[in-house]
């Protein structure tokens, strides 16, 4: 009896999964019919261009999702080792021979499109934890095994600091914090970690031009809204052109497909900024609909979690649940201006196809029934 209620709970908990996130890639097939049709047009000459790519990132996606969902744990823990070294190499690859894009070289040409593979990194530093954890959590006392532990990880995270990415680079770091602060590390050394993290983190903020700049328009606009800088094209345009349209959506939205921030008024509306878009057109009780999804799917990897047969698969769910968590908040608080812009982008919702495969195999990997 105790077994079917379990089971009934954790059917009850992957359905309801399954189907926020069906109403999120609804939601971003809606969006992108609005502004990738625009982007598609000034940068391709062709209003489906974007509309069909963005489309082929989920069917891929999805595919791959598919299958993930039914690979079994012992092949999983055999390979991720493979996976970190495989990271690495990628991240090297894209370094010396990648693509640049606005400064940084993060993309590598997979044929006819790019990949991003500081996307699919989140994947690999997850299941590198969660097999840790699933092997040696009784042994994470000590700094050397915490070492062994969260290194590995923390490589990785300043190879795609130096690409440079920084708004992924801390958003590996602060998947490894949660996923270490719900092991049974210490309270000493969790915290010990953690100044060390954010030590890292601000060290670098204050020493990388760029990074500097950005973080500077952040103060700035938090300052005084941008009215003290004479260049209104400059570093706050972003922020500026963002705030506009969310404003401009008031309560319920000018419509769908009536932005008119997607005109070339506001910097990456399609990927980075798409949340804008949406306080545009669906207006606050869009935004506050789709902040109550994101929060309702959070709570319920984490509820999921709890539910694991064993440690590796509960620290998967745990670590794809820090995932979406921190991707959010750093997303959403961009467009609004409580923080810095990263390039971070909306979860299942904005037009990227590395992030979006990676979002389904992450999303495979929490939903396994292998």
């Amino acid at each position: 009896m105790f077994e079917e209620k379990l089971l009934h709970k954790k059917d009850s908990l992957n359905n309801l999964i399954s189907l926020i996130w069906k109403l999120l890639i609804t939601l971003s097939i809606l969006v992108q019919l609005s502004v990738g049709s625009v982007q598609g047009l000034t940068i391709y000459d062709d209003n489906y261009h974007l509309i069909a790519r963005h489309v082929m990132s989920i069917i891929i996606g999805i595919f791959l999702f598919s299958l993930v969902k039914y690979t079994k744990k012992e092949i999983l823990i055999r390979y991720t080792k493979s996976l970190m070294w495989g990271s690495l190499i990628f991240l090297i690859m894209a370094k010396l021979e990648g693509l640049a894009t606005n400064g940084s070289v993060r993309w590598l040409s997979c044929g006819p499109v790019k990949c991003q593979p500081s996307e699919f990194v989140k994947i690999s530093v997850i299941l590198w934890i969660a097999m840790q954890v699933y092997h040696y959590r009784e042994e994470l006392g000590s700094i050397k095994n915490l070492g062994l532990f969260a290194g590995p990880p923390l490589m990785l995270a300043l190879v795609v600091l130096d690409q440079p990415d920084f708004g992924t680079s801390v958003l590996i770091i602060g998947i490894i914090g949660i996923m270490l602060a719900f092991s049974r590390i210490s309270f000493p050394l969790l915290s010990i970690s953690g100044l060390l993290g954010i030590g890292g983190i601000v060290s670098v903020l204050l020493t990388q031009e760029y990074r500097n700049r950005r973080f500077d328009t952040w103060l700035e606009y938090r300052r005084s809204g941008c009215a003290t800088l004479e260049d209104k094209l400059g570093p706050c345009w972003q922020l500026l052109q963002s705030k506009s349209a969310i404003g401009s959506g008031g309560l319920v939205g000018i419509g769908p497909g009536n932005s008119y921030a997607r005109w070339g008024y506001l910097p990456s509306p399609h990927s980075d900024m798409v949340g804008s878009i949406i306080g545009e057109e669906y207006g606050f009780i869009g935004l506050l609909l789709i902040t109550v999804l994101y929060t309702a799917f959070i709570l319920l990897l984490f509820i999921f979690s709890s539910f694991a047969d064993n440690d590796f698969d509960k620290f998967i769910r745990i670590g794809f649940a820090a995932w979406i968590f921190l991707q959010t908040v750093f997303n959403l608080g961009g467009i609004v201006g409580l923080l810095p812009i990263t390039g971070i982008v909306l979860p299942f919702i904005s037009y990227g196809g590395s992030a979006m495969v990676a979002n389904f195999i992450g999303l495979g990997l929490v939903l396994r029934d292998g």
